[in-house]
């Protein structure tokens, strides 16, 4: 039970990181139709949303680490905020053809990101805490 909880939760976690990564794409996106002011310094960096804290610093970086999936996260992970970033400062500068190229390639990143958070939620790569331990 405690397993199936476990899977659960981390299915959870996963979703909500997929939907914080579509939500930093929104904020770019608006910024384009004009329903917010472009602001590239105020896009946070691959260290700074939920999955980078996870990833860095929180459970991921404990129970992930050896997992080949999760390792191959952070390229395509940084790789969406860093061309979020030039996407919004090519708007401001008013270069639309290099804005549509840094979104192209967010979006590609993007797109990997998810698989690779689908592939992750597939494996088991999270350790049981003492809490979680199955009854003998």
């Amino acid at each position: 039970m405690a397993t199936a909880i476990s899977n659960a939760a981390r299915g959870s976690f996963l979703d909500v990181v997929k939907l914080d990564h579509f939500a930093f794409k929104l904020e770019i996106y608006k910024a384009f139709i004009g329903m917010k002011q472009p602001e590239p310094d105020g896009i946070s960096d691959h260290h700074n949303c939920r999955l980078g804290k996870w990833f860095y610093e929180g459970r991921g970086a404990q129970e992930c680490i050896d997992s080949n999936v999760f390792r191959q996260l952070e390229n395509p992970h940084q790789t969406v905020h860093q061309k979020g970033r030039e996407a919004m400062q090519a708007l401001v500068d008013g270069d639309m053809n290099l804005a549509r190229q840094a979104l192209d390639a967010m979006e590609e990143a993007s797109l990997r990101v998810n698989d690779l958070l689908a592939q992750l939620a597939a494996e088991r790569c999270m350790k049981e805490y003492p809490h979680q331990k199955k009854p003998q």
